[in-house]
């Protein structure tokens, strides 16, 4: 069998650099979950269920008058140790 120009190929090694634009919508199919490092009790939820939130956007509001109640009995304990 005879090879003719049209049977052989020269391949040279390039870079392929395509960029697709498209817009998307990022969605969790089951819902997120969040937990916190500490049990707290939850004052207001000021979001809803499908709101569009941003980086930083306030999700939970917690109520601290526990910890802040804590906080000032470990004071007082800390104070009466030192007298």
């Amino acid at each position: 069998m005879r090879r003719t120009i049209e049977d052989s190929y020269t391949l040279k090694k390039t870079d392929v650099d395509y960029k697709i634009l498209a817009s998307s919508t990022v969605s969790f199919s089951d819902p997120y979950e969040m937990t916190a490092k500490t049990e707290v009790d939850a004052k207001s939820v000021p979001v809803s269920q499908g709101q569009q939130i941003k980086k930083g956007s306030l999700l939970v509001q917690t109520d601290n008058f526990k910890e802040k109640q804590n906080l000032m009995i470990a004071v007082n304990n800390y104070e009466n140790t030192k007298l």
